[in-house]
């Protein structure tokens, strides 16, 4: 049987039919066809890259990477190594020092702080004026104890006096 190119599609016009290519072939032509169709379609589909695991992370804060990602980011991993900076690294903090270091001071009257020439966590010593402070309460004790020390003297002396 001859296969020709004008039966492969038949259109009559008048009739209304249409014939299709394979209407002229033999059953065991279809059946080959669909054989090597099926052949073909198995080697294509055991040929699929071996795919990844995904991969999970530990917690929200960790991302693990594959082989590839690092390599397409360019990261590079080595151990310490001791050099110089030459630059000075600007941060902000505060330092805190141990319970048993810490010392709080207070005042027995209240009023302003007029002067002071620490700073936190400078290192004070014995008998050292670690502020000045500034109220109308202590201008009145000052007072007192100048007027209590001149009738002191005054008394002391009177008794002086008197003694002989």
């Amino acid at each position: 049987m001859k296969y020709q190119y004008k039966h492969i599609f038949n259109w009559k016009k008048n009739e209304k039919t249409f014939s299709f290519p394979w209407a002229a072939l033999d059953n065991h032509l279809i059946v080959r066809f669909c054989l090597c169709g099926l052949i073909l379609l198995t080697i294509v589909s055991c040929k699929s890259e071996k795919e990844e695991e995904p991969l999970t992370n530990i917690d929200e804060k960790t991302v693990i990477l594959t082989d590839a990602q690092y390599k397409n980011a360019g990261i590079q991993t080595g151990g310490p190594e001791e050099i110089t900076i030459g630059s000075t690294i600007k941060a902000n903090g505060k330092i805190d020092v141990p319970p048993q270091n810490l010392i709080s001071v207070s005042a027995p009257l209240g009023g302003y702080l007029k002067t002071t020439d620490l700073l936190p966590g400078m290192q004070v010593s014995k008998g050292q004026v670690i502020a000045t402070m500034q109220d109308q309460r202590y201008i009145q004790l000052q007072q007192d104890y100048l007027t209590a020390k001149a009738r002191l003297q005054y008394f002391q002396s009177d008794y002086d006096r008197q003694k002989h």
